[in-house]
């Protein structure tokens, strides 16, 4: 037997699972012989022999056990053949060792591993011992427990389910018992072989035997960049933090909260998942802090006084769900009904945490559309008494009566933020005047730009919800719904038109410029470069798009109802009392979509100009654009050069510590810092076509390193409106990882007809990411890997 040394992990698989076996005392190590290739080669009857006289009458695996497999170097895993349920005779067993063998080297000591086959598997999976993408001190499972193979998850080809825990917490977390047994595992081989990260694969028969299928070095992971004390104290502070958001407040409906990444503004969408801390205050400034519940107060909404939207855990914004869902209810209504509401509306998110890109639609009653009695029942039954009910949709359709009309707070947010329509101007640099010339476009940005965008927003989704529960009601069906969105005239058309008119030469890059040139990939974040300032965005050579944007058959403006639509249509408005014919609704639903879309163009250049004046003003001081970013708004409007050197330094520190946090995407209880369960993500399709192609996927800083994307499927983690050069670029569809269902590039891709899956969730982006080809079935609502 290979003797393994203590505290050290060496040799190939066979000798690793050798020195392992009957040292192991909480898992199984499958009975095993293994062999140097060479000696098969020169006497395969005697080594046949012993195969047979020691595994007579079983079923076994055959395996690969080369010296570049699984070592400190490299994996190799997949690249050679595993052979699985050979039965124990001369003829499958040269079939199968043959098979395994091809690309292996008799020269560099190669070996053959042949082990007794796991049968009547309940769960099968991998398990590694610290984050792979940061090196915290987490355990990261992924698992099969459907299948009843071993090879599910290891094969790469299908998706398992996933969960990281907390390696400090994990004797104190009430665990499944396989999920204990695997845990356990892991702490076991840590203490046998020191604390370098470990790649483990396991299996968990009916019987509940855990079987250890392999282990070796987790490579290309960090080193430890925080101790699992150190990561205990700061995770402890996190839940402590959560805990104290979640007591009740005064003035506030619901009993507790919920912290989320993706509901409401979205902000993982928007900024990123992990932003720097620049880009989240003047994300909190100019939206977050204040403009989000002011814009809808002005709309009717309940006022909501002296909350923030967003908080910031371990360096990330989350949307503080009561919060928004309190900005969400009509104003005037009594205060128990707000908290049966509030409470409830949590409660299905809580339980349904995959709509948390949806909760406008699919969670809160915003408005009173076609179909909220309907929605109200199914989803709400007998929350609130015959009385309340009745004041509680008394108060939303007089909300809804004073939103829905032409004239009202739409019209005059519009005529608000046109005030920003002037043409971009370079921004001028006085040195020693950064105060002074950020906090005038600040202000001009949240009282012109932001806030009047806030309001068209809201409308915006008001829009979306009456024309969805037209389908609903069965006015239209989903073709129906999809003319109409690809009919109204977009900024997304727009630019591409005047990208394609710049790069063709009939249309100078100055005029673009004038128009387009503040835009960028990500809008908060200085280290994204505008467009006018990367001239790879115009090279003659990229592919031009036609410049018609809508469908095939559609035209701007050119969806009007029928004589039996409009009938039925009126009819719908009659029971919501709004003032309003059916082709009124319909210029109410263009007008605030296109609105959104280009309130946001013009508000982005003022603050497109705030980042380029403060990148300016940091270049003279020998700032750089990433130095700059882990500053915030008061770090750079207060304090002296040595000051702020010194922040940078201690910021950078911070956010590289807050890298080693892994939080959920919805947080319910402070306990689920400790254990994150990454459920099934529901994307939302656009469209009903397919595509399939060669993934490319690009970083968050957009143009500069951009691969060459003609005819592939582009993945992008959380893109914004700045990322629309890529629809330029004759791509065959998009994934984004964040996104919800009424976002910018859901909206850019229903116009375009472009294929679509928008916020797909990290553990799905991760696996497509790695895909030769993706294969986008939107009709179906299906987006996979394909292999073969």
């Amino acid at each position: 037997m290979i003797r393994l040394p203590t505290k050290r992990l060496q040799g190939t698989k066979a000798e690793t699972l050798a020195g392992l076996r009957g040292r192991v005392v909480t898992a199984l190590v499958p009975d095993l012989l293994y062999f140097p290739l060479s000696d098969w080669c020169s006497d395969s009857s005697r080594l046949l022999a012993a195969i047979i006289a020691k595994f007579s009458g079983r079923t076994l695996a055959v395996r690969s056990s080369a010296r570049v497999e699984d070592c400190r170097e490299s994996s190799m895993a997949g690249h050679f053949r595993t052979c699985l349920g050979v039965d124990c005779a001369p003829s499958s067993l040269e079939r199968a060792i043959a098979e395994v063998s091809a690309g292996m080297c008799e020269g560099r000591g190669d070996q053959i591993l042949v082990q007794v086959l796991v049968t009547d598997v309940r769960m099968s999976g991998v398990v590694f011992t610290r984050h792979p993408g940061t090196g915290a001190p987490y355990f990261v499972l992924e698992y099969d427990d459907e299948s009843g193979t071993t090879d599910r998850v290891t094969s790469g080809r299908k998706r398992g389910k996933r969960e990281v825990f907390a390696q400090a917490s994990v004797r104190r977390l009430a665990l499944p018992a396989g999920v204990r047994q695997v845990l356990s595992l892991c702490c076991e081989l840590e203490d046998l072989l020191g604390s370098q990260p470990l790649d483990i694969e396991f299996a968990i028969t009916r019987a509940g035997t855990l079987v250890l299928l392999q282990v070796r070095p987790l490579l290309a992971c960090p080193g430890e960049t925080i101790s699992v004390s150190q990561h205990s104290i700061f995770l402890s502070k996190l839940a402590n933090q959560i805990a104290g958001l979640s007591r009740p407040v005064r003035g506030l409906a619901g009993s507790g909260t919920l912290l989320g990444q993706m509901p409401d503004w979205n902000p993982a969408e928007l900024l990123g998942p992990h932003p720097r801390p620049l880009a989240v205050s003047l994300f909190r400034l100019l939206i977050a802090d204040s403009v989000w519940r002011e814009a809808r107060a002005r709309m009717g909404y309940k006022e909501v006084v002296d909350e923030a939207l967003i908080r910031i855990l371990a360096g990330r914004p989350f949307v503080d769900v009561r919060n928004s869902f309190n900005s969400l209810l009509p104003a005037g209504l009594p205060a128990q009904t707000e908290d049966l509401l509030a409470d409830a509306w949590m409660s299905r998110l809580r339980a349904n945490p995959h709509l948390h890109d949806k909760v406008e639609f699919e969670v809160a009653q915003t408005i009173s559309d076609f179909c909220f009695e309907a929605n109200h029942r199914a989803w709400y039954p007998g929350l609130l008494t015959t009385r309340a009910y009745r004041e509680y949709r008394t108060k939303l359709l007089d909300l809804t009566r004073r939103n829905v009309r032409l004239n009202g707070s739409l019209s005059h947010a519009l005529k608000q933020v046109s005030t920003l329509s002037a043409g971009i101007q370079k921004p001028a640099i006085v040195d020693g005047g950064l105060s002074k010339r950020v906090s005038l476009l600040l202000a001009k940005c949240r009282d012109q730009g932001t806030l009047p965008f806030a309001v068209i927003a809201r409308h915006a989704f008001i829009a979306e919800a009456f024309l969805r529960s037209l389908v609903g009601r069965g006015v239209w069906d989903d073709a129906r719904l999809s003319g109409f969105r690809n009919s109204v005239r977009s900024v997304g058309s727009e630019v591409r038109k005047a990208l394609s008119e710049a790069r063709g030469g009939r249309l100078s890059r100055a005029d673009f410029n004038r128009c387009f040139g503040h835009l960028r990939p990500s809008s908060f974040d200085i280290r994204s470069y505008r467009y006018d300032c990367t001239p790879e965005l115009f090279e003659t050579d990229r592919q031009r798009v036609p410049e018609k944007g809508a469908a095939e058959g559609v035209t701007p403006g050119s969806v009007t109802l029928c004589a039996s639509e409009c009938k039925s249509v009126n009819q719908l408005l009659k029971e919501t009392s709004c003032d309003l014919e059916a082709e009124e609704l319909l210029e109410y639903c263009r007008t605030a979509i296109h609105g959104r879309e280009y309130a946001k163009l013009l508000f982005s250049r003022n603050l497109s100009d705030i980042l380029e004046t403060i990148a300016g003003w940091g270049q003279r001081r020998g700032l750089s654009r990433e130095d700059l970013s882990f500053l915030t708004l008061e770090d750079l409007l207060s304090g002296g050069d040595r000051r702020r050197a010194q922040d940078i330094v201690e910021k950078r520190r911070e956010y590289e510590i807050d890298e080693t946090v892994q939080l959920p995407q919805l947080i319910c209880e402070p306990r689920d810092v400790y254990r994150i369960v990454e459920g099934e993500t529901v994307p939302n399709f656009v469209t009903s076509r397919t595509a399939q192609g060669v993934p490319a996927c690009l970083g968050p800083r957009g143009i500069v390193s951009a691969p060459a994307l003609h005819g592939k499927i582009v993945l992008i983690e959380s893109a914004d409106p700045g990322f629309d050069w890529i629809f330029g670029e004759r791509i065959k569809g998009l994934i984004t990882k964040y996104g919800g269902s009424n976002s910018h590039m859901a909206i850019r891709c229903a116009e375009m007809s472009l294929p679509a899956a928008i916020g797909v969730g990290e553990q799905l982006f991760e696996a497509l990411r790695l895909s030769p080809r993706i294969e986008l079935s939107c009709g179906e609502g299906t987006v996979r890997g394909l292999y073969a």
